[in-house]
């Protein structure tokens, strides 16, 4: 899956939800176990930046 096919973005406290199509998303941990403070902050922020970018480029009516 491409990112510019990411058509929803929704999260709770431990997990971001990417939806590409209605049967169709991915689930991320906000912190994955096998990653250090460090990693875990850049996993987020690495997130945040493309769903921004994507959010800025597209303005659909399902986003966050």
């Amino acid at each position: 899956m491409k990112w510019s096919e990411l058509n929803r973005f929704k999260e709770d406290e431990e997990r971001y939800f990417l939806y590409f199509a209605d049967l169709n998303a991915i689930t991320i941990k906000k912190e994955p176990d096998n990653m250090n403070e460090q990693e875990i902050k850049e996993h987020q922020t690495f997130l945040k930046r493309k769903v921004k970018k994507l959010k800025d480029s597209y303005n659909p009516l399902h986003w966050n």
